[in-house]
Order: structure tokens, then C-alpha cells, then sequence
């Protein structure tokens, strides 16, 4: 350890947009040995809902005439999703995306850390822990039917 912050993650960001800058930059080495302004129909695309990854990719690679960057672009899978139902009305999977980052449910921890909470609690921490005492909570393992989204059962230990 090299007392670094990175994490696997970060190192796996990283990997992902070497390989799109790779393939970016031979379609572009490709066009310009042919004289093309660009390669009709072929675009490398980074799809990531990190947004400090999609920042690194836009940072990590030349920019064109126009200040955009040269060899791929970058979105959340939301933006894309969005642009595919703008160009085609049949399509409704923006409903199937993940939504990170909506509303800010973090909170600030008494070391100093902050957690995120991506879904609100329905009874705070301090009551379930009193309640699963008391036994007005049971504690159990929620076991969903694999075949049926409709179904499945909590086994609850006393």
C-alpha cells in the first residue's frame, strides 16, 4: 500500500476509460488515414453514473476544435437512456434506470464521516433497536420467489 486513496473501484474506472480512449483514438487514427472529418456512423460512447469518472475521461483526452473531446464522449446511463427515448417514443426504460444522486438524504456522522442514505429509514435506528428488544419487532431473512416478483416469505427467529 502506497497510502494512497484509491480504491478497486477507482482502479477499475480507470481501466474502463483506457479502453474507451483505446478504441476512440483508433477510430480516429482510422478516419483521419481516410481523410474523414469523422467516422460516418461510429461513436465510442463511456457510459458511467460516476460523475468524478465521466470528469477523468473528459480531462484524460485531447479536446476537439469546439472544446468537446476528441476521441469518445461520456454519459450517465439516465442521459443516455433519455437521448434513446427522445429519438424513439416506443421506448420507455427510463423507468428501469437507477436514480443516484436524487434527493440528498446523507447525514453527517459524529467522526466526521458522512453516510448516504439512498432510502429514507421508516422508523429511526434508536426505535428499532428498542422495539426488536421489547419484541414489538421480530427480526427475520426475507426470501423472494425467483420466479415471481409477487412473492415471497420472512422467516422470523424469536
Amino acid at each position: 500500500d502506497n497510502g494512497s486513496d484509491i480504491t478497486i473501484n477507482d482502479e477499475n474506472d480507470a481501466r474502463l476509460r483506457k479502453v474507451a480512449y483505446y478504441y476512440g483514438r483508433a477510430l480516429y487514427d482510422f478516419s483521419s488515414r481516410q481523410q474523414q472529418q469523422q467516422t460516418q456512423g461510429v461513436e465510442v460512447l463511456f457510459l458511467s453514473d460516476d460523475v468524478q469518472s465521466r470528469k477523468l475521461a473528459v480531462m484524460e483526452q485531447p479536446e476537439d476544435d469546439d472544446g468537446s473531446p476528441l476521441y469518445y464522449e461520456t454519459r450517465s446511463m439516465r442521459d443516455h437512456v433519455t437521448l434513446l427515448q427522445n429519438e424513439d417514443s416506443t421506448l420507455n426504460l427510463l423507468d428501469m434506470v437507477a436514480q443516484f444522486g436524487g434527493k440528498d438524504e446523507s447525514k453527517q456522522q459524529r467522526d466526521g464521516t458522512t453516510v448516504q442514505n439512498y432510502y429514507p429509514p421508516h422508523v429511526a435506528s434508536s426505535t428499532l433497536s428498542h422495539g426488536l428488544q421489547t419484541h414489538r419487532y421480530y427480526q427475520g431473512i426475507y426470501r423472494s420467489n425467483r420466479d415471481s416478483n409477487t412473492e415471497g416469505y420472512v422467516t422470523v427467529r424469536r
